[in-house]
């Protein structure tokens, strides 16, 4: 049965890519794509997202936990494990659903159309022109859309990887129940079954605030100031008197940019790089062992 949000999503982004949307080298990939292999494309694709980080150092730490997560559910149940990665990306045949290229569509998109701003902005200001007020505030209400957008397509991927460690450490799962759980959640039920910190790079550091803030309209730009303002809004412990807490906070952009977006990135780059080096591993040894060496 064909998954219309699939089938939608990926028709979409070959024609934004075709278009030349996301830039000359993911145009120039889109356009041979059905004049190689598939393993040469796998590795090709790995090859564009290190062609395009500066420091790959923490992109490889995201990918080798990743790797390492995939090897430990492989080892346990192949298949099931397969299924899980496939299920990921475009869902199964009980649970379409469950896709999640749709949610990739949109935020790479969001992710591009922020970046062609901003080099709209800067070309501006290397001529010597002022950025208007409202571009400055549109570019930052774009800032937060796209950590937004990644930061729920990453809880996605934590939905499925918690369901593999689950299953590795035969436990039942139910990957529905996964998705519906609160991030913060999610985070804690994988570090519950982590208790030696194995994959504490893909559990810790995660900030909720920005996000719950501006999930609850509660998050502002201050152009004059160049800052974000918001709030923070929470109840307490019920042993703490179950209180609802507002508590304000201030954040910069160049914060988000240095400190909040990288993470994000960088864990749905590691993800994407584990599991097309997993294809590799699966189908060509040698490109597998020339992939490899962007992880060095």
């Amino acid at each position: 049965m064909t998954n219309k949000n699939v089938e939608s999503a990926t028709d979409s982004l070959d024609w934004l890519t075709g278009e030349g949307f996301f830039g000359k080298t993911s145009k120039d990939l889109l356009e041979h794509r059905s004049s190689v292999s598939p393993t040469n494309f796998y590795y090709e694709v790995i090859a564009s997202i290190y062609a395009d980080i500066g420091d790959k150092s923490s992109l490889n730490q995201f990918a080798l936990a990743f790797m390492s997560l995939f090897t430990e559910g492989l080892s346990v149940e192949a298949q099931e494990t397969i299924d899980l990665l496939t299920a990921l990306m475009v869902g199964d045949k009980n649970n379409p659903g469950i896709e999640t290229i749709s949610s990739y569509a949109q935020y790479v998109e969001s992710m591009q159309s922020y970046k062609n701003e901003v080099f709209s902005a800067q070309s501006k200001m290397k001529l010597g022109q002022s950025i208007p007020v409202a571009t400055k505030i549109s570019l930052a209400k774009q800032l937060v859309r796209v950590f937004d957008e990644g930061f729920e397509y990453d809880m996605k991927i934590m939905a499925f990887m918690l369901a593999i460690k689950q299953m590795v450490l035969k436990k039942k799962y139910d990957i529905l129940k996964n998705l519906a759980q609160p991030s913060a959640r999610k985070i804690k039920l994988f570090k519950d079954l982590d208790p030696f910190h194995q994959y504490a790079l893909l559990t810790d550091g995660w900030d909720t605030i920005v996000r719950n803030a501006d999930s609850h309209v509660n998050l502002r730009y201050d152009a004059r100031n160049n800052v974000y303002l918001g709030k923070n809004q929470y109840k307490q412990r019920v042993e703490q008197g179950g209180q609802l807490v507002i508590e304000n906070f201030t954040i910069t952009p160049e914060l988000i940019l240095t400190n909040l977006l990288p993470r994000v990135t960088n864990f749905l780059q590691g993800y994407l790089v584990a599991a097309y080096m997993l294809l590799l591993s699966k189908s060509d040894q040698t490109l597998y062992a020339q992939a490899a060496k962007f992880l060095e």
